[in-house]
């Protein structure tokens, strides 16, 4: 009885750990694909937006670019423009 209920327990997280790390890499890979994104940035003059600069040669933009991008998601007003 313990053996089956061990057996149960060890599928269930197996599959957990296997969706999980299929929407990790799915989600990293679609933040690479914006991030990736090339387009002609102009800025109004009169913006009360919160702008968010990358470059893909910075190591410091790469470091947060994950963090900001799900805030962006969370904070409407946060616009990323990505530059090469």
């Amino acid at each position: 009885m313990k053996r089956q209920t061990f057996n149960k327990i060890s599928k269930t997280i197996a599959i957990v750990a296997v969706v999980a790390i299929m929407v990790i890499f799915i989600g990293h890979n679609y933040i690479n694909t914006i991030e990736k994104r090339q387009t002609v940035v102009q800025i109004p003059k009169d913006t009360k937006q919160t702008l968010f600069f990358y470059r893909d040669d910075c190591a410091d933009c790469q470091s947060i670019f994950h963090q900001v991008y799900w805030q962006d998601k969370l904070i409407p007003d946060l616009k990323l423009k990505c530059n090469t």
